[in-house]
């Protein structure tokens, strides 16, 4: 009797639901991924227990550069600026969604992008450094997808 007990309990525990943080980067100025304070709401966006994280780095201005160069996961990203350049030079960014790049640079200098779908729209840029450690494991390319190396 005592098995069945516990089974009907550990049947009935309730399960964490992550909530989903749409999180966007604040302004057109620069900086890394991993500061806190470049994203609304603050904090690094980097799926966990409690959260997921959608992405989008839209800012217009002066032209600007945000730097992933630590591992993240997130459930999608959205580059939809045309003074915004993603720089990707370590870690892995694990999607496990879509990363749609509608506007701007997104440039691999040495990282791994994991899962996921990146779609490229036409004006926005996907750029493979040369000399770089770049990998693409699992992922699916949609759209007119361009890679090429940036120039400088």
């Amino acid at each position: 009797m005592r098995c069945i007990t516990l089974l009907l309990f550990v049947l009935s525990a309730p399960h964490a639901v992550a909530a989903t943080v749409s999180s966007r980067w604040e302004s057109a100025a620069g900086g890394a991924w991993t500061s806190a304070a470049n994203w609304d709401p603050d904090g690094v966006p980097n799926n966990n227990v409690t959260d997921t994280y959608e992405v989008t780095i839209d800012a217009t201005g002066a032209p600007y550069t945000v730097t992933l160069g630590s591992s993240v996961t997130i459930d999608s990203l959205v580059l939809n600026s045309a003074n915004a350049t993603l720089n990707h030079t370590d870690g892995t960014l694990s999607l496990l969604g879509i990363a749609e790049i509608q506007a701007g640079e997104f440039v691999m200098r040495g990282g791994t992008i994991q899962g996921g779908t990146v779609e490229q729209n036409e004006g926005a840029q996907l750029f493979f450094g040369s000399g770089s450690q770049n990998q693409l494991i699992g992922v699916t390319l949609e759209g007119d997808v361009v890679m090429s190396q940036p120039s400088g």
